[in-house]
């Protein structure tokens, strides 16, 4: 009998033992949950506040330079298409591909197809320079003159 009660309390201490461990990695977890949420709360906060400046300055640049942009279906690939660019045919879309898959973008495909020489040029003062703007100033420029008779 003393023996089973000596085995019992021996369990119970162990029971109590794991259960205070159990709690313990339980506070653990909650914890690193509710600094995941603030994190997460806090990039959240990051990206609506950068999403203000973002629609202000697309709608910028879709009307200043009549070009959209859209996905391609390929991650951190994007098509950029001008209109506006041949007076005759107004609505004529030239348009171009930019990959930022690596530290240097990189122009897929254009349609029409662009000089080789002006291309790498352009694309090569945007790896330099890392500024988006005067890149698409300057590939409307090149369909300007891929337009012209």
């Amino acid at each position: 009998m003393h023996q089973a009660i000596d085995e019992l309390n021996s369990r119970r201490e162990d029971h109590l033992g794991r259960r205070d461990d159990l709690k313990s990695q339980i506070a653990e977890v909650q914890h690193t949950i509710s600094k995941r949420r603030q994190a997460q709360a806090q990039h959240q906060k990051q990206l609506d506040g950068q999403a203000r400046h973002n629609g202000p300055e697309l709608h910028f640049w879709e009307t200043s330079l009549c070009l959209h942009i859209d996905g391609t279906g390929c991650e951190d690939h994007l098509k950029f298409i001008f209109t506006h660019i041949d007076e005759k045919h107004w609505d004529k879309e030239y348009s171009f591909e930019l990959s930022m898959e690596t530290s240097e973008y990189d122009v897929l495909e254009t349609q029409p197809p662009l000089e080789k020489d002006s291309l790498q040029a352009v694309l090569e003062r945007l790896n330099e320079s890392r500024e988006l703007a005067p890149f698409l100033k300057a590939m409307r420029s090149l369909f300007v003159d891929a337009a012209r008779p």
